[in-house]
């Protein structure tokens, strides 16, 4: 059960980058963070199935660091958040998508995609009971 709740996360992830690559925005460089970052199995599941390799940093709190870039930013610090950005760049270690892998995860995600059509109308109708209650 576990698994596939790790799996079901990583081919959301899939998805998304899916529809990134079909509006024709290219994506050459992933860096992520949080706590997937630290479950080994669910951040594997999640390269194999988006099939690029992901750069992780070795400082865990990007969040504390995004919003300090953001602020010498916009305080004149430094000149904008891209010169912020390179202000805070930290080594990364690369995670690799094991390719066997990624081609069964791209067979699932025809089978994802299919099941979160058909159990969009049953998610809304749960989810507006949710709201009104």
């Amino acid at each position: 059960m576990y698994r596939s709740a790790i799996e079901g996360v990583a081919l959301a992830s899939a998805n998304v980058l899916k529809r990134v690559h079909d509006l024709n925005v290219p994506v050459e460089r992933i860096v992520s963070s949080g706590g997937y970052a630290k479950n080994r199995l669910w951040l594997q599941a999640t390269v194999d199935a988006i099939g690029i390799p992901v750069e992780l940093p070795k400082e865990a709190n990007l969040t504390i660091i995004g919003a300090a870039a953001a602020a010498a930013a916009g305080s004149g610090l430094v000149a904008d958040l891209f010169a912020a950005a390179d202000a805070v760049r930290q080594e990364t270690v690369m995670i690799d998508p094991d390719m066997m892998a990624h081609a069964t995860y791209q067979q699932l995600l025809g089978e994802y995609l299919e099941a979160t059509e058909l159990l969009t109308p049953q998610s809304r109708r749960l989810a507006t009971g949710q709201l009104k209650g």
